[in-house]
């Protein structure tokens, strides 16, 4: 959950039993898997894995996200919020605008896939090394911009945040009550990596960058199936990345309560838990008799 507590106490007492660690560094939740999987992070041509796992084929030439967001300003800092809610008519809508307007005959040239943006150069720029989801709610100032020619990144984004003003699609935003699209988050910079053949746990999900990943890797990916159980019923080792939507704290909860009564029921013999807020919860069966350890004070709403 991010920024979330758990509600139903009895969730929160039986996650309490696990070894809980708690990061707060601001790292991408496939970083974080793929450390738990004792792998290196990808540090080059993130975003080209994510149009990777959206298209099915490895892209050519170097690429950049450039996701629709709002930046917020506040009394001395800016405050970036990911729109989840850009349907792809609008990302259409934007990218031609911004595509006749400032990369018409450029070194480069913009596009997307379904909501999602993409920038491609003919030569590489700085960009941010995280995605907009993981940046939410924070200042952009927090993040460094990683990768040659920052001066490059800049003058794109000043240039472009005139055009997003002018754009039909955020008139159209505004009288539906909805936040403009000011900005474009310029991320993951790179070239896609290489396929190389690797072993990994079975992958359940709708999230492209892990597909991107596992393609890579030359694994097979299996969409999100809608249950935990169903993920144990398919495969003895997997990682499954359960859907971020509106009901994320419901959904959340019904999973944890789902994991809770297979490990119960020797469905699991372990798990490693990765929530979208930094914490890190590693449980096996044996620890649900720790009934003695208390209820963890960060974990209820409005612990930490």
């Amino acid at each position: 959950m991010r920024d979330g507590r758990i509600a139903d106490a009895g969730i929160r007492h039986w996650l309490s039993r696990a070894h809980l660690h708690d990061d707060s560094a601001r790292n991408e939740p496939l970083a974080r898997v793929l450390s738990v999987l004792g792998l290196l992070p990808v540090t080059n041509g993130l975003a080209a894995l994510r149009l990777w796992g959206q298209t099915g084929r490895r892209p050519g030439g170097w690429h950049c996200g450039a996701d629709p967001v709002y930046l917020e300003a506040r009394l001395d800092h800016l405050c970036l919020h990911a729109l989840r809610d850009v349907s792809a008519a609008e990302a259409e809508g934007l990218f031609q605008h911004l595509q006749a307007t400032l990369a018409a005959g450029g070194s480069y040239a913009f596009h997307h896939v379904h909501s999602s943006g993409y920038l491609q150069r003919d030569d590489a720029m700085a960009t941010m090394p995280v995605t907009a989801p993981t940046a939410h709610g924070h200042s952009p100032d927090a993040f460094a911009l990683a990768g040659p020619a920052p001066t490059k990144h800049d003058a794109l984004q000043s240039e472009l945040q005139m055009c997003l003003h002018e754009c039909g699609v955020n008139r159209q935003r505004a009288m539906a009550g909805q936040l403009p699209v000011n900005s474009l988050w310029f991320w993951g910079g790179g070239i896609a990596p290489p396929p190389k053949a690797q072993a990994l746990p079975t992958l359940f999900c709708d999230d492209a960058l892990f597909t991107g990943y596992w393609l890579g890797s030359d694994q097979t990916t299996h969409r999100w199936p809608g249950s935990l159980a169903a993920c144990v019923a398919a495969a003895d080792s997997f990682v499954a990345v359960t859907p971020c939507d509106a009901n994320a704290a419901e959904s959340a909860e019904s999973c944890l309560d789902e994991l809770r009564m297979l490990l119960k029921r020797g469905r699991l013999a372990r798990l490693t838990l990765l929530f979208r807020d930094g914490l890190r919860a590693d449980m096996r069966r044996r620890d649900r008799l720790r009934i003695w350890r208390r209820s963890a004070a960060h974990l209820a709403p409005g612990g930490r």
